[in-house]
C-alpha cells in the first residue's frame, strides 16, 4: 500500500514582471542594498536608484525598500508617514511625477510642480528635498 502525497508549490519568481510590495516575502538576497538605501534615506530624503535596463531597479525598490520603510526600518520621527507613488518617466519625468504627486494633493498646479522639479520654474528646489511655492514633498 503506498501512500503517496503531492504538493503543489506556486513559483518563487513572478516571471518576467518586476517584484512588486506583496512580492516581498519572496524577495531576497539584496538585504545589504536595502540597508545602504535605508541609511542614504536617514541622511536626506531623495534616492535616485539607477542602473542598466532590467538589473532590478524596481524590484529593490518595490518589493525591498518600500516595504522595509513600512515595516519601520526607516526612522520618520513622531507621526510621519510616506505616501508612495510609481511613475513611468515616459518621454516627460518631471510631469509624470507630477501627475503622481498631484493625485495625492501634494501641490495645486502641474505646470508650477513640473518647472520646479525640472529646475526650470520661478522656486528652485532647496534644502535636502523639499520644494517651496506651496508644494509639499517629503513630508
Amino acid at each position: 500500500m503506498s501512500n503517496s502525497r503531492t504538493q503543489t508549490f506556486s513559483q518563487p519568481y513572478p516571471g518576467l514582471r518586476p517584484f512588486d510590495f506583496d512580492d516581498a516575502p519572496l524577495f531576497f538576497g539584496r538585504h545589504t542594498h536595502v540597508a545602504e538605501m535605508l541609511a542614504l534615506l536617514e541622511e536626506q530624503r531623495f534616492l535616485a536608484v539607477v542602473g542598466a535596463s532590467s538589473s532590478g531597479k524596481s524590484s529593490l525598490v518595490r518589493a525591498g525598500l518600500l516595504p522595509a520603510i513600512a515595516e519601520g526600518y526607516l526612522d520618520l520621527g513622531s507621526g510621519a508617514a510616506w505616501q508612495r507613488v510609481i511613475t513611468r518617466p515616459s518621454d516627460d519625468p518631471y510631469g509624470a511625477l507630477a501627475d503622481e504627486l498631484i493625485g495625492l494633493g501634494a501641490c495645486p498646479s502641474r505646470l508650477i510642480l513640473a518647472d520646479i522639479l525640472s529646475g526650470r520654474g520661478p522656486v528652485r528646489p532647496f534644502g535636502r528635498g523639499t520644494v517651496s511655492a506651496g508644494c509639499a514633498l517629503g513630508r
